[in-house]
């Protein structure tokens, strides 16, 4: 990466990655390239994909791989679905939670993200009911929503753990041990085919790859 001093390169990520660890990495490769012009859009996967279709972005973070075989996409990290609750929630003082005691829960669910749609088919494979006491529609600042939701004492929740561990430090919301439950999501650095070679795509990627937070 040696010789890059200057450019604009425009970045793309889903609301998964947003929350997760791209916040802290764009400004560490700005902070090691300050002659890049980096801009950073959140969005959901399916318009990113369109936007990098489109041209308009030349690297997305997408929170699953893209559709479009005109796009290329490796696999960069895993983020793990975790089940959460009020501090004070009888559940969240036991060693380890059953799906069959979630059950009889109500749940808070942020109404068509990827999220909800692995965790109502592992219920079913259970056999077993989902109860939704809330939905909220997925837009960005909905997962504040759900945790408030959650912490206010509405039902429990999900989410990824990377989106609810500042609650959980502070002491707000508590993370269940669910052993039957080992769902995660995988984030995809996705760029088009035509944009693969460009020296300033490969840096951002390499430095995204080497990144450690």
């Amino acid at each position: 990466m040696n010789g890059l001093e200057k450019g604009k390169l425009s970045v793309g990520t889903s609301f998964t990655a947003g929350s997760s660890f791209v916040p802290i990495a764009v400004p560490a490769f700005k902070k090691e390239f300050p002659g890049i012009n980096l801009i950073f859009k959140i969005d959901r996967t399916e318009s990113l994909e369109e936007k990098l279709l489109d041209g308009k972005i030349d690297v997305g973070i997408l929170s699953r791989a893209p559709n479009s075989s005109l796009l290329l996409a490796k696999p960069h990290r895993k983020e793990k679905i975790v089940i959460f609750a009020p501090v004070n929630h009888p559940l969240a003082n036991r060693r380890s939670v059953s799906m069959q005691l979630l059950a009889k829960e109500q749940f808070v669910i942020a109404n068509g993200s990827m999220n909800r749609g692995m965790i109502e088919r592992a219920f079913a494979q259970k056999g077993l009911p989902l109860n939704i006491v809330l939905e909220i529609d997925v837009h960005y600042g909905s997962r504040e929503a759900v945790k408030t939701a959650v912490a206010s004492g509405v039902g429990i929740g999900q989410s990824l753990l990377c989106q609810v561990t500042d609650e959980v430090l502070a002491g707000r919301l508590a993370v269940l041990n669910v052993p039957e439950l080992n769902l995660h999501r995988t984030i995809h650095i996705t760029v088009h085919k035509s944009r693969e070679t460009s020296s300033l795509v490969q840096a951002f990627i390499e430095f995204l790859e080497g990144y450690k937070n």
